[in-house]
């Protein structure tokens, strides 16, 4: 069990120690630093560094040291199935499948469930169950309700307590409110925006020539929209058609039933290309494409 969200995923970069301090300084200009202060204002102690220095923001660079490529990290909370734990799980909320928010076992389903929700962030810059809304268990099981509807008859009741965690007493439990908002798995592809076209990308310092090809910021994108007086495109119907597809055989209530990891590599929308010019994108009539 890796228990995968969009932090743990990294893009790669290239060998930096080719570059001496120059090369960095030129690269990225000087270190911008704060001394450490204390919250009561007291001097700090000699066992405490003077100074912090701020990141450095690979997106400031007109040099691209970022790779096409990506690696998984922090894998401290990771366990092996053969030697499972009863703990909590050690991801946010957000990306536990629903049988785990139930107190049931994690497995290679639970991850499948974590990575729908990581694909879905990836392209919107937004969580599919935005964490505003899921403090608890129950506030989660309420958002996966909305999406892909109740739970299959062969789970039981399901009960939570007042503090939002599983109960299977129901003295102490009560179920889920009805819930008459949905959203379906299409309606929230729907709300994807397309990168918008180069000419416009370039307008923007969140995108450096070198990194057009390698990966876009939906949410820079999404905020200076307004400002700049530019809009966004919709998904093609096409894509959006196969994203849905995918994400549909992931948000499945029974881990049996959700994608192996091979079915979801082999999905074509991993490989998916664009639609020429002029076909249709959601929801738009084709004589409106023109415009967008």
């Amino acid at each position: 069990m890796v228990h995968l969200t969009p932090g743990n995923v990294l893009f790669n970069l290239q060998d930096l120690r080719r570059y001496n301090k120059d090369d960095m300084y030129s690269f990225f200009g000087q270190p911008k630093t704060e001394p450490v202060r204390t919250v009561s204002g007291e001097p700090t102690g000699p066992e405490t560094r003077r100074y912090i220095v701020k990141p450095i923001d690979f997106l400031a660079s007109k040099v691209n040291f970022i790779l096409p490529s990506v690696s998984l990290i922090d894998f401290d909370l990771s366990f092996l199935l053969s030697k499972p734990h009863n703990e909590a799980p050690g991801c946010p909320t957000m990306y536990v499948a629903p049988e785990v928010a139930l107190g049931r076992p994690a497995g290679f389903a639970s991850d499948v469930w974590a990575l729908g929700c990581t694909i879905y962030e990836l392209c919107h810059a937004v969580e599919t169950f935005p964490l505003g809304r899921i403090h608890t268990f129950k506030g989660l099981f309420k958002e996966i309700t909305k999406m892909i509807g109740y739970p299959p008859q062969s789970w039981g009741p399901i009960l939570f307590n007042d503090f939002g965690y599983p109960t299977k007493d129901p003295d102490e439990g009560e179920p889920l409110d009805e819930v008459d908002d949905m959203m379906s798995i299409r309606e929230l592809v729907e709300m994807l925006q397309d990168p918008w076209p180069e000419a416009s990308l370039n307008n923007l310092d969140e995108f450096p020539e070198g990194f057009l090809g390698i990966f876009y910021k939906p949410a820079a994108a999404h905020a200076m929209s307004k400002k700049m007086g530019l809009g966004t495109e919709h998904i093609t119907r096409r894509e959006a058609d196969q994203l849905t597809d995918l994400l549909g055989r992931m948000f499945v209530y029974e881990p049996a039933k959700r994608a192996r990891v091979d079915e979801i590599m082999d999905h074509p929308w991993f490989d998916f290309e664009k639609l020429p010019e002029g076909q249709s994108i959601i929801g738009l009539p084709e004589d409106e494409n023109a415009g967008i």
